[in-house]
């Protein structure tokens, strides 16, 4: 199951590069679901937190890309991307932490 994960990784990461020069409306859902997926396979609690900081971090960064002269457009939109995928993601993970916290 795990290199399932990372397939669905790269092909997220090849939806949001696709998704930055070709309009397609579809695009952000796949993204979307994709990231549920991966959040659902890939929970490894030895991870979690540095998962969640790399989201926060592309996150944070995504307005600042935009002021790279002539790409600055293409950048923001693959990390615009990237976002929608890790984003969910990083809700599953959230919320399967909170659930074993509350268990405890």
């Amino acid at each position: 199951m795990e290199n399932l994960g990372k397939w669905l990784f790269w092909l997220g990461v090849l939806l949001a590069v696709v998704g930055a020069f070709v309009a397609l409306e579809i695009l952000g859902l796949l993204l979307v679901l994709v990231g549920l997926v991966i959040g659902a396979l890939r929970w490894n609690k030895a991870m979690d937190q540095g998962f969640i900081l790399a989201g926060l971090g592309l996150a944070a960064s995504n307005a600042a890309l935009g002021a790279i002269p002539a790409v600055g457009g293409y950048i923001t939109a693959i990390a615009g991307g990237l976002w929608a995928m890790v984003g969910a993601a990083l809700l599953v993970v959230v919320i399967k932490g909170l659930w074993d916290w509350g268990n405890m």
